[in-house]
C-alpha cells in the first residue's frame, strides 16, 4: 500500500469520526439545544457560519471527545498540508458538475439538478486525490489565524479543500454537489467554491429532525424534500436563501410492476441489542397471522445481531433487494423514524410508527419536530392490540 494512501485512510478516519451518525438529537434536552442555537449572534460570513456549526457539534460531542479530537488533529493537519501535491489544471471549459454521493444511491439527485448540467460526474471520495495551491494554503491559514486553537475545525476544512482543489483542477466543473449539510465544513467550502467561481450545491439524503448538527450551514442551493424541511433548517439558523423543494426518484419511485407480497416489513436503523429484542417480541404477535419481513439498515445494522435476534423471521438482503422493491412489495412499512417511512408515504404503502420498542424516543419525536408524526400514519401499539383481539 502506498504511504500516501495509508495517510489518507488515517486522516479520513480521524476527521470523519466526528460526522458519524449518533443519537445526540434524542439524548439532549431539546430546550437547552434550542437555547444554545439561539445564543449565537448573526454570522458575519461563511467562515463564521462554519465555526458556529462546529461549536454546536462540539457541544453535542462533549468536552472530553472535543479535546481528544483536537489533539489528534494537530498532526493530521500537518500531514494533510504536506501530502498535497499540485495537479495539472484542465484546460477544457466544461458545463459539468461533480457529485459526491458518499454511498447514497445515484437517484437521490433530483432531475431539477441534473438538467442544469451537460453531465454530472459521480465520484467516490476514494477516487479523489489531494491537491493544494498557494492560494488554498493562504485560505486555510486565514481560517487558522481566526481560530488558532480549533485544530479539528481547521484540519477538516483543509482536508476537504484539498479534495475540492483536485476536483476543480481535474474536472473544471461548474458546480460541486454533495449530501453534506451536517458537516461543519459546508459553509467554508461554499466560500472556497465561490472564490473559484464554482457553485456549491447540497441535496437532502435522509430524514431530519431539529438537530444542531445541521445548524447554520449555507450552500448556493440546497434541495430539500418538502417545504417543512426548509422551515426546520431555518429554525436551525441555516441561511434562508438557499432552499429549493425538489423530490428525487429515491423518494417517489419510477413506475414498477411489483405486487404486494408482504404484509409487514420492519425497517431497522441503529437500534441497540435491547431494542432489537423488544422489536422481535412485538413482531412475533404480528407474524401469527401475517407475513412479516425484517430489513436491516445497510450501514448501521449489525448483521450478526439481526440474524440472531430475528432468526424466526424473513430477513431481506438489502444489497440484493432494492429499497424500491422492498417498499412497493409490502402493504405496511414499520419503523420509528426511518426515511423508509417517508418513501413509503410517497409510494402508497401504509406507514406504521413504532411507539412501543423505545417509548422515550417515540415521545421525543414530537419535540424534535419529526415530519412523520405530522403525516397520516398508524401506531404499532394499535395494530398489535387489534391482532391480540383476534
Amino acid at each position: 500500500m502506498e504511504i500516501m494512501t495509508y495517510i489518507n485512510q488515517i486522516i479520513r478516519s480521524v476527521l470523519f469520526k466526528v460526522g458519524m451518525k449518533n443519537n445526540s438529537a434524542f439524548t439532549f434536552d431539546i430546550k437547552k439545544v434550542k437555547q444554545y442555537v439561539k445564543s449565537f449572534p448573526t454570522p458575519k460570513d461563511d467562515i463564521e457560519r462554519s465555526f458556529y456549526q462546529y461549536k454546536c457539534q462540539m457541544k453535542l460531542n462533549g468536552n472530553f471527545r472535543k479535546i481528544c479530537l483536537n489533539f489528534v488533529s494537530v498532526p493530521v493537519l500537518i500531514l494533510c498540508l504536506l501530502q498535497c501535491r499540485k495537479t495539472k489544471k484542465s484546460v477544457e471549459s466544461t458545463k459539468n458538475a461533480v457529485f459526491f454521493p458518499d454511498g447514497k444511491p445515484n437517484n437521490i439527485l433530483p432531475e431539477e439538478v441534473r438538467k442544469n448540467f451537460e453531465e454530472v460526474i459521480y465520484l467516490s471520495r476514494s477516487d479523489t486525490k489531494k491537491s493544494l495551491e498557494k492560494k488554498d494554503i493562504k485560505f486555510i491559514l486565514g481560517i487558522w489565524k481566526r481560530h488558532p486553537l480549533s485544530w479539528l475545525y481547521v484540519s477538516k476544512i483543509a482536508f476537504k479543500i484539498s479534495e475540492y482543489r483536485y476536483v476543480i483542477n481535474t474536472y473544471n466543473p461548474t458546480a460541486i454537489i454533495v449530501c453534506n449539510e451536517y458537516s461543519f465544513t459546508s459553509s467554508a467550502l461554499t466560500k472556497f467554491c465561490n472564490d473559484n467561481k464554482i457553485e456549491h450545491i447540497d441535496v437532502m439524503h435522509g430524514e431530519k429532525y431539529y438537530d444542531m448538527r445541521d445548524s447554520f450551514f449555507r450552500y448556493n442551493r440546497c434541495y430539500v424534500w418538502d417545504k417543512y424541511y426548509e422551515k426546520l433548517f431555518i429554525k436551525l439558523r441555516a441561511d434562508k436563501n438557499q432552499f429549493i423543494v425538489a423530490i428525487p426518484e429515491s423518494l417517489i419511485f419510477k413506475q414498477m410492476d411489483i405486487s404486494k407480497t408482504h404484509d409487514y416489513t420492519y425497517y431497522l436503523a441503529d437500534e441497540n441489542y435491547k431494542t432489537l429484542a423488544v422489536i422481535a417480541n412485538e413482531l412475533q404477535i404480528l407474524s401469527k397471522n401475517n407475513q412479516v419481513y425484517i430489513r436491516p439498515h445497510p450501514r448501521y445494522s449489525n448483521k450478526e445481531k439481526v440474524a440472531k435476534i430475528f432468526k424466526n423471521f424473513e430477513i431481506e438482503d438489502c444489497f440484493k433487494v432494492s429499497i424500491e422493491e422492498s417498499i412497493l412489495s409490502t402493504k405496511y412499512a414499520i419503523s420509528l423514524s426511518s426515511s423508509a417511512l417517508n418513501q413509503a408515504e410517497h409510494n402508497g404503502t401504509i406507514v406504521i410508527i413504532d411507539d412501543i420498542s423505545d417509548g422515550r424516543r417515540y415521545k421525543k419525536l414530537f419535540e424534535l419536530e419529526y415530519i412523520g408524526v405530522r403525516k397520516p400514519h398508524l401506531l404499532l401499539s394499535h395494530i398489535l392490540s387489534e391482532q391480540e383481539g383476534k
